[in-house]
């Protein structure tokens, strides 16, 4: 997992790698892992946050590799952006300030960003970020 990635699961839950994974996995009602000749560079999810709403929590986390072929990965997120919004028409989620390489990712992807706030159990800044298709 991206450094990046590992320190975001730290201060946001307290979760090791393989914890965040698992459990990032286990809660999603869509996940999928793109990899590029056979090495996984991402693993990307939605978690149902509240269908009386219809608001889900995407999610990414990624590998070193990702940055490698990130012609290939971006050409894939339109697709898996539009599964989402089959789910339901609102996402939102919190990037860690520090995780520079998501947020360009989110940003390009459409996604709006708020100023940070503390978040998570080490009250660090996080960016509360969202898209809808209502």
């Amino acid at each position: 997992m991206r450094q990046a990635d590992i320190n975001e699961a730290w201060v946001s839950f307290h979760q090791t790698p393989l914890e965040a994974l698992m459990d990032s996995w286990k809660a999603s009602k869509y996940s999928v892992v793109i990899s590029v000749d056979g090495e996984p560079c991402v693993m990307i999810g939605l978690v149902i946050r509240d269908l009386l709403s219809d608001y889900g929590i995407p999610w990414m986390l990624g590998t070193d590799t990702a940055l490698k072929h990130k012609k290939c990965f971006f050409s894939l997120v339109p697709d898996i952006i539009d599964d989402m919004f089959k789910v339901c028409s609102r996402l939102h989620n919190h990037v860690h300030c520090k995780n520079e390489a998501s947020i360009k990712w989110l940003k390009w992807i459409g996604f709006t960003l708020c100023d940070p706030k503390p978040y998570g159990v080490e009250n660090e800044l996080f960016h509360e970020f969202y898209l809808e298709r209502i």
